[in-house]
């Protein structure tokens, strides 16, 4: 029936995304996580770019990091890639680009973030294995596997919330002199 074929399909989905959040617990490197803390919270400026799904998590990683950084943009509600292209060529080796790309990968994230690098601007990718195309653009890339079958923007979104939950619980740290 119906009923049961829309539980099973809500049931599998939720202990898929349960076993890909324990994946990332599992591959937990506190090194690569404590750079990237460090990378946000160093930065002048931040852009965050991502297309499609991944836009509007970088909306909202935008959101939760406005209190702790300088500066931060996402590209979501902007005129596409040219507009983020201008802004970012404005961009130094002080400032950060942070790139979060999902299956289907978005080509112009990879092609902003090779521009970027390119003029010295630091990539953060947030991604979910080694062989996505930012992985190889990136200076350091956070991973987090998704659903074969249906994006899980959920789970990029956990990791979203404890990357700035890191950088909250930082920036209001004692600096140690």
């Amino acid at each position: 029936s119906m009923a049961s074929s829309s539980s099973e399909v809500i049931n599998r989905s939720l202990s898929d995304d349960i076993s890909n959040l324990e994946a990332t617990r599992r591959e937990f490197r506190s090194d690569i996580y404590d750079r990237a803390v460090k990378m946000i919270l160093e930065a002048e400026n931040i852009y965050i770019v991502g297309y499609g799904a991944s836009a509007y998590l970088g909306g909202i990683m935008c959101h939760a990091l406005t209190n702790y950084c300088n500066n931060v943009q996402a590209n979501i509600g902007t005129g596409g890639p040219a507009q983020v292209a201008r802004t970012l060529y404005k961009f130094s080796e002080r400032d950060l680009v942070i790139a979060i790309s999902f299956p289907r990968y978005s080509s112009d994230v990879v092609t902003l973030a090779g521009q970027a690098k390119r003029r010295g601007v630091p990539i953060l990718a947030l991604t979910d294995r080694p062989g996505s195309p930012i992985a190889t653009i990136a200076d350091l890339t956070l991973y987090t596997p998704t659903k074969p079958q249906f994006n899980s923007e959920g789970i990029v979104l956990c990791l979203i919330e404890a990357i700035c939950a890191a950088v909250a619980h930082q920036s209001e740290s004692p600096v140690d002199i």
